[in-house]
């Protein structure tokens, strides 16, 4: 009983809400007339109305399909002019999205000494897991040497300055006011493909989980105040290596944000292919 009710509430919200106004209007009107002119043609065949009167005869009946026809004509065509419509407009989002992410790819790629997705990705993965071990920084207080598992002050200086070569031979302009401009720049490029793309992601080939995949990694880039390539200072001694340590999560966070954009960029690059 609730599979009809709701199959009927289907029909009706279909009826009402997709089909157009006038197709509506005309429905109303030309359905119930065509049915009384075919009842009465009926009732006059009965009654030997129409014996020789050829003419008004094929007049009735010319006008009973013309008011049964029309409804039904102009709502196929309405359907058929939607499904032109929709192919249109699909095929528009196409054009822009594949535009759109042309201009991010150019922008996320022309912020590296070398543009090629593959290395950018390892150089990144790499800095991130330096930055990583620099922030588990903690105080040896044992005897003897320190294991290798913990990070001294000793390998938290060898590892800022492997860091900071990394970044160096990564970012194509390492100033803070390029590599801030660089990023905003890709921000608002993703924010402008986001919105061409999130209406029609499954015609276009995306799943929601990649669109909220990138978009969290701008999020992250906006969380490090869009520099993520900061120098670290070389800490000279342990009261100077707690503020390395949070810089050093900081770019671990961008980089990782970086991988993860750079990544989803061949994808998005093949939107409609």
């Amino acid at each position: 009983m609730s599979s009809l009710a709701s199959r009927r509430e289907h029909i009706r919200s279909w009826w009402f809400e997709q089909t157009p106004e006038v197709v509506r209007h005309v429905t109303y009107l030309f359905l119930p007339c065509s049915l009384l002119l075919f009842g009465l043609g009926l009732f006059g065949d009965w009654h030997h109305w129409w014996e020789d009167r050829g003419y008004l005869t094929n007049v009735v009946s010319s006008l009973t399909s013309l008011l049964f026809g029309v409804p039904f004509a102009l709502f196929f065509l309405s359907r058929v002019a939607d499904a032109q419509s929709d192919a249109v407009e699909l095929r528009t989002t196409v054009k822009r999205a594949q535009q759109d992410a042309a201009v991010l790819r150019q922008t996320v790629l022309g912020g590296f000494q070398q543009p090629d997705g593959d290395q950018v990705r390892r150089r990144l993965r790499e800095l991130a897991a330096e930055c990583r071990e620099i922030g588990l920084y903690e105080r040896w207080r044992g005897p003897g040497p320190a294991p290798g598992t913990v990070m001294t002050l000793e390998r938290v200086q060898s590892a800022v300055v492997r860091a900071n070569r990394m970044m160096d031979q990564l970012a194509a302009h390492p100033s803070v006011e390029t590599q801030r401009n660089w990023l905003l720049e890709t921000e608002f490029h993703w924010l402008q493909l986001d919105r061409t793309v999130r209406p029609h992601l499954e015609e276009l080939g995306l799943s929601t989980q990649q669109v909220v995949r990138i978009s969290a990694a701008v999020q992250g880039l906006q969380e490090t105040g869009h520099l993520v390539f900061r120098p670290l200072d070389i800490p000279a001694d342990e009261l100077a290596a707690l503020p390395v340590t949070l810089d050093a999560q900081v770019v671990f966070k961008g980089a990782n944000a970086l991988v993860v954009i750079v990544e989803e960029l061949d994808a998005l690059c093949r939107i409609g292919a």
